[in-house]
């Protein structure tokens, strides 16, 4: 058994002052190769050892995804504890990795399954997760192990090995712990500890249970926290991704936002999102747009962790043809995201994710610095949710019903929004919003309701949800609730700097704002409906898929107009570097936005007013 690993302070506050390294936010495309098992077995093969050399680097690629622990089995290397495989008592083919990757100028981020492990659950079955009626928590990787009892410190010790071998970033996926809880003793005696209450007996509605799945929650963002200053120490530029697997699909309390504040990039899915709104409770009349839905989920993914990139995982890329790939990437960084491409292993290199790459590489600088632009903050109420579970009719009537209703009547307008969340408000982070709409201010704290006040008498309008908007009984009330809604914020539109309107059908657009020694820089990321897109885990389910695809048709005519005093250094395509004409008048200008197919990046530089 591994001794514990003491957590140093981080130099930084692990919420808030984090900046992303350089090399992460600069490529906004990477490769997620599996090579596990084959790999362990073909250490030499021409691809598999030489993967930087051989697949990312000639694709014109920077960084890349390598598992390095996949399931509960042995790792390949001789690690302080546990068990490693055979070849591990000859090479550590992980460094070798590594090495390899540094030796061709690529980054390698190494995925670890930290949540089944066979040795802990043999040498230490009294770390295994238990569900509430005491029986252990299963998993197709394996068995679950706690990450609340001694494993944790244990999992520490291994991240470390990997960071010291000079690991560029660790790559955590899936649930971190059981979604209804865990009941070993580890977690039922730190509950009674931390509460004086004993752990719930049953999974019900009851405030109990919801304060059990807090305690969770809030263990969950402890241990990663605890990860990520031991990692930090050993090389501040590592990157800690964690998956979230419930978010953003919105609709399930395991996890809370907070842990994506705490780690350094919020890992998710393509299609991940979509899932809660697939599985509507019975009840819910209207279902939300799923093209809206898309654009809300890789909005919020990214504005959990403060405007931080979100890193998608997109599976099954090597099953589908150029065009699907590289719509896919477009689109993902056009919410200022990362695309992190699924590419099979024996087709690498796959050289249908040539033309994804090449969409890629101008737009990792475009976005490098460039912070989210928000006229309009919707708040996520975590504290609504534990009221009003979302698996059930009233958690849609409260809670996710006027969360869409917002966004998708700001979608309509084309304007800057975002989301804010509990945390968030409690310390006052803005984002430079001036409006700000709660669909649920019954709950709040008192922190969040100070908060408030002083966005209030800085200029700050709050719009609450009015009993009279209606977002789920039907089409006819939901149009009426949007222009109810839209009306009052054209109201207060007058101070709205950047804003799209017209097209000749649907497309989603978002604004960034960069501030550099010279230049003032607005990016407007226009993308295509997406949901012609097909990423799926086998090749028979993509033909399926590619079958049903109608992918849409270009998008022409949006004016996209920008309110500021003075003219344009600039205006201009980002990926082609071609200018773009426009007007001025009455103090803003106006761009006859070029046609796109997919995506579409434009930059408008002014000199520093500073």
């Amino acid at each position: 058994m591994s001794q514990a690993c003491a957590q140093p302070p981080l130099p930084y506050n692990i919420y808030n002052d984090y900046q992303l390294p350089d090399w992460f936010v600069k490529q906004r495309v990477s490769i997620h190769s599996r090579v596990n098992a084959v790999y362990y077995k073909n250490p030499d093969h021409a691809v598999y050892g030489h993967w930087a050399e051989k697949v990312i680097a000639p694709l014109g690629g920077s960084v890349f995804v390598r598992h390095i622990k996949s399931d509960e089995g042995p790792v390949n290397w001789k690690s302080a504890w546990g068990v490693h495989t055979r070849l591990a008592d000859k090479r550590n083919i992980i460094a070798e990795a590594v090495q390899e990757a540094h030796q061709h100028n690529t980054r390698i981020i190494g995925y670890y399954n930290h949540f089944t492990d066979r040795y802990m659950q043999i040498n230490h079955p009294e770390f295994v997760c238990k569900d509430v009626a005491g029986k252990p928590v299963l998993h197709n990787r394996g068995t679950v192990i706690c990450i609340n009892s001694p494993y944790g410190d244990s999992v520490a010790v291994r991240l470390a090995e990997f960071a010291k071998m000079g690991g560029d970033g660790i790559y955590f996926d899936e649930i971190h712990m059981p979604r209804q809880g865990c009941w070993c003793r580890y977690c039922q005696q730190k509950f009674k500890k931390q509460t004086g209450l004993k752990a719930p007996s049953k999974i019900d509605a009851s405030a109990l249970y919801r304060k059990y799945q807090d305690f969770n929650n809030s263990n969950v963002v402890e241990v990663f926290a605890k990860w990520r200053a031991i990692l930090s120490a050993i090389n501040p530029q590592l990157v800690m991704i964690v998956g979230s697997n419930t978010l953003p699909k919105l609709t399930d309390r395991h996890l809370n936002t907070d842990l994506f504040r705490v780690a350094q990039v919020h890992k998710t899915e393509w299609d991940l999102g979509l899932k809660g709104i697939r599985k509507m409770p019975e009840g819910v009349l209207l279902k939300p747009n799923e093209a809206v839905w898309r654009g809300l989920s890789y909005n919020f993914s990214r504005d959990i962790t403060g405007g931080r990139p979100a890193h998608y995982w997109i599976k099954g890329m090597s099953f589908v043809p150029p065009d699907h790939i590289n719509a896919a990437t477009a689109g993902i960084i056009s919410f200022g995201n990362i695309a992190n491409l699924d590419m099979l292993e024996t087709a690498a290199p796959d050289w249908d994710f040539d033309a994804a790459m090449k969409t890629g590489a101008p737009l990792g600088p475009a976005f490098f610095q460039a912070k989210p632009m928000r006229w309009l903050l919707i708040h996520y109420n975590e504290k609504a949710l534990a009221a009003h579970p979302c698996t059930a009719q009233d958690g849609w009537t409260y809670c996710l019903g006027p969360l869409y209703g917002a966004y998708n009547a700001a979608q309509q307008m084309k304007v800057p929004v975002g989301f804010i969340t509990d945390s968030q408000m409690e310390e006052g982070l803005f984002q430079g919003a001036q409006l700000l709409f709660l669909p649920n201010s019954e709950y709040l704290s008192d922190q969040s309701r100070k908060q408030l006040k002083k966005f209030s008498d800085a200029g700050g309008v709050i719009i609450k949800q009015e009993s009279g908007w209606d977002w789920l009984s039907g089409d006819i009330a939901f149009i009426k609730a949007t222009k109810a809604l839209q009306k009052k914020l054209r109201s207060l539109s007058g101070d709205n700097r950047i804003q799209a309107s017209r097209g000749s059908t649907f497309f989603h657009v978002n604004y960034f704002e960069k501030m550099e020694k010279d230049q003032l820089t607005y990016l407007a990321a226009f993308s295509n409906n997406l949901n012609w897109i097909v990423s799926e885990t086998t090749q028979a389910e993509a033909t399926e898929g590619l079958a049903k695809s109608r992918r849409p048709p270009p998008v022409s005519g949006i004016v996209l107009q920008l309110k500021r005093p003075g003219v344009p250094l600039a205006v201009r395509n980002v990926q082609t570097k071609e200018n773009i004409p426009y007007k001025k008048i009455s103090g803003s200008i106006h761009i006859d936005v070029p046609t796109f197919r997919d995506a579409l990046f434009i930059e408008i530089v002014y000199r520093n007013p500073q």
